[in-house]
């Protein structure tokens, strides 16, 4: 059995220019991901996905190979989806085709071995073509509105925003931290998304969460990364 990580970087984020090797608590973002899954224990091979030659030189020092994706994969508008089909399929012309592989979002850095582990035993169950992480919603989604010109209506129709919280069905958002799924089937129906077929929800052990796009975004999750790096800091008793 084969396992890969797959680490998608390309070098021209708009809302944060360079996030992807901005310094981040000590080390570029990425290599925070690629070091992640370098001592997981569970990959065989850690691969960063990008079209920038300073990504690939620092990740290839943090120990990653890169696949330089083509620049019709590297634009505003392209999907990650594309260069996992595109990465695979060098992987598989190589006769490196993996049995499973699992996205790592380097700008959702909290992940945890525990929760690897687990998704990978899904995957290994054989009852389920993909898996990803999910995180419970701060705000139930029958509390969410929509506004249209002045006036504001329930986002969901007929729902009843004013019940109590104990009343309300919680909501699951993706945390993009994991995405797992079974190669061969991932490559024989062309999916259009990591996260295709019968799936299974992972629940997130973090402690935290992080979407890292902008500049506070990343002030917020390098101040928390620094505090889980630090072995003295409460948060980790």
């Amino acid at each position: 059995m084969k396992v890969v990580a797959f680490i998608p970087a390309r070098g021209g984020s708009k809302g944060l220019p360079g996030k992807n090797i901005k310094p981040f608590a000590g080390k570029p973002l990425i290599a925070h991901t690629i070091k992640f899954a370098l001592d997981c224990g569970v990959f065989d091979e850690v691969i960063v996905s990008t079209d920038d030659e300073q990504i690939k030189e620092i990740s290839e020092s943090y120990g990653a190979r890169v696949v330089l994706r083509p620049d019709y994969l590297a634009e505003d508008g392209s999907l990650v989806v594309d260069a996992v089909h595109y990465t695979l399929g060098v992987l598989t012309s190589e006769d490196l085709r993996p049995d499973f592989c699992f996205l790592l979002e380097c700008t959702s850095p909290f992940r945890t071995k525990q929760d690897v582990k687990k998704a990978l035993e899904m995957l290994q169950s054989d009852r389920f073509d993909s898996v990803a992480s999910f995180k419970k919603c701060e705000l139930p989604p029958t509390r969410i509105w929509k506004i249209e010109g002045d006036t504001a209506l329930p986002f969901i129709s007929g729902a009843d925003p004013f019940l109590p919280r104990q009343q309300q069905e919680e909501g699951y958002e993706l945390t993009g931290e994991i995405y797992g799924f079974n190669v061969d089937r991932f490559i024989e129906t062309h999916a259009k998304s990591v996260l295709y077929g019968k799936f299974f929800p992972l629940q997130s052990t973090s402690k935290f969460f992080a979407e890292i796009d902008t500049e506070i975004d990343f002030e917020v999750a390098e101040y928390f990364m620094k505090r889980l790096l630090n072995e003295n800091d409460p948060i980790n008793v």
